[in-house]
């Protein structure tokens, strides 16, 4: 999917420099953008590890998935504008923490624990409301 996305990109970018009318500076601007864009989340996904690096996964926290990147990616979906780089990298470890709840409960939590939690949460939620 993503070499045809790259394909299609490439020869869109071809066709509009082919064209006598084109403006040399729009591809320009376009790839400097583009460069731009992706610094900014090479550098945000740099943050990310450091994060749950310090939480000492391998030794607290074992038995969780390992998907912060795949969280990220989800989060630049939704929230895909520069200015909200902020909003990216929070909601990444927010959605990180619920996923490590998620695993304690599948892993770990025996039928009666699980009812007792599962009723705390749903206080808190109603709370919260």
């Amino acid at each position: 999917m993503e070499k045809v996305a790259k394909t299609r990109g490439v020869a869109v970018h071809t066709s509009y420099e082919q064209k006598n009318s084109h403006n040399g500076s729009l591809p320009r601007l376009a790839k400097l953008e583009f460069n731009r864009l992706q610094s900014l989340h090479k550098r945000e996904l740099s943050q990310l590890p450091k994060w749950w690096n310090n939480l000492e996964p391998k030794e607290n926290l074992h038995y969780v998935r390992d998907r912060l990147v795949e969280l990220y990616f989800w989060l630049v979906g939704v929230y895909f504008k520069p200015q909200y780089s902020g909003s990216r990298i929070f909601l990444t470890k927010v959605i990180k923490i619920a996923a490590i709840l998620d695993d304690t409960y599948d892993n770990y939590g025996t039928y009666e624990e699980l009812e007792i939690f599962t009723m705390a949460i749903e206080r808190f939620v109603l709370s919260t409301l």
